[in-house]
């Protein structure tokens, strides 16, 4: 595994019985920023640790909201 990432945050976070959704982020060579949690991995545009922004960012995609359905509010 490498160990001499450009950006490395390691968070010990609270978490219920599963284990934590993530517990780390790491900025590989290409800019590209990912959260982890050993088991599943997530591109992300921000370090949700420090808040550094992530030199390669995700392409955004425009959307429009057709209905507000309420009572699916909560």
């Amino acid at each position: 595994m490498k160990t001499n990432y450009i950006h490395k945050c390691v968070c010990k976070v609270p978490h219920a019985i599963y284990g934590p959704a993530i517990d780390v982020c790491i900025e590989e060579e290409n800019g590209k920023y990912w959260v982890d949690n050993d088991e599943y991995s997530s591109q992300v545009n921000y370090c949700p640790f420090c808040g550094s922004k992530a030199p390669t960012q995700i392409a955004e995609k425009e959307f429009i909201i057709q209905e507000i359905r309420e009572d699916l509010c909560i």
